[in-house]
């Protein structure tokens, strides 16, 4: 997950500066998805592992958790933040619900019946509160 979290960062970079920060933060999570969609038994399994484990679920969280700090200065500048990047309340909470919002839709991921895929229940997800961005 770590790992993933410097991917995410690497995308979110790569936007296009037209991109609103809500649709750059959810089309950087590609990178999350897309696996997902090329496995997604083996995906789901392992996301399941995860659930059932509480010790792997805390550290994954703990990773999470450092994704905003690498995420956050690029939402900053994005919604034109002229304070330190680290201190921007508007992009540390649309960071952290996307976070959250893809948490959600790991969740709904693994216990459903996998005919969904991952990227549609983000797109779901994020679309809930795509409107208030």
């Amino acid at each position: 997950m770590a790992e993933f979290g410097h991917e995410v960062a690497a995308a979110l970079a790569t936007r296009p500066e037209s991109e609103r920060p809500w649709e750059a933060l959810r089309r950087a999570f590609d990178v999350v998805t897309q696996p997902q969609a090329d496995a997604p038994e083996l995906s789901q399994n392992l996301m399941q592992l995860f659930s059932d484990a509480c010790a792997l679920m805390t550290r994954q969280w703990d990773k999470e958790q450092g994704w905003q700090s690498t995420l956050v200065p690029e939402i900053s500048r994005r919604l034109g933040g002229d304070t330190d990047p680290l201190n921007d309340l508007r992009a540390r909470v649309l960071v952290a619900s996307a976070i959250s919002c893809l948490d959600a839709s790991y969740d709904a991921w693994t216990a459903g019946d996998r005919k969904a895929p991952l990227s549609v229940l983000l797109d779901q997800a994020m679309g809930t509160l795509s409107e208030e961005n």
